[in-house]
């Protein structure tokens, strides 16, 4: 009984130690993010084509050429990677090029707004964000679109050029809409 109850606290201990976060979240509104492709992995770190290196608290098993976007926070350098449609928190360790380490460092981020889909049209040609705010989709990225579904994460580009799907990596060339018609 003493051993079993020693191994709990020092298996508690080990890992309240832990530096990466639990549960990274990011609300709705402006954030950060990179769209790029995996390098190569470590047991636990990943290495961007940008240069950027990102630690995870788990054995990683995403494999070189994946996509993945990472949305992160420039205060705290931890982030939420969406690799196949799997969220995994990140922290950013470094940069495999000369620089110091903090999010300066980063190359190639972008700024956009973090939504959720609140409708959808079954031609995939017109989506509404959480903002009540209409984008039409290009016609040749309408196929793709028609699967994405009321409810996913979003990201909205500031140049309001593209949304990103998070849950699929997609990136949909939109338009702004207006909409004006009463619902029911």
């Amino acid at each position: 009984m003493k051993k079993t109850f020693a191994i709990i606290i020092i298996l508690q201990s080990l890992l309240s130690l832990s530096s990466y976060a639990q549960n990274v979240g990011f609300a709705t509104g402006e954030i950060r993010y990179i769209v790029d492709n995996i390098q190569s992995t470590t047991k636990k770190t990943l290495t961007l084509n940008g240069g950027t290196i990102w630690g995870m608290n788990h054995f990683i098993i995403d494999m070189p050429l994946d996509d993945i976007i990472i949305i992160y926070s420039e205060s705290s350098m931890l982030g939420v990677a969406y690799i196949n449609g799997t969220e995994k928190n990140v922290t950013f360790l470094g940069t495999t090029y000369a620089g110091r380490g903090s999010t300066n460092d980063i190359q190639r981020y972008r700024v956009g707004t973090l939504s959720y889909i609140t409708d959808i049209d079954t031609s995939g040609s017109l989506i509404e964000l959480q903002d009540s705010t209409y984008w039409y989709v290009k016609p040749d990225q309408r196929d793709d679109v028609k699967d994405w579904a009321v409810g996913e994460r979003v990201i909205l580009d500031y140049s309001e050029k593209f949304i990103i799907n998070l849950r699929f990596n997609e990136i949909a060339s939109v338009i702004r809409a207006e909409v004006k018609f009463i619902k029911p």
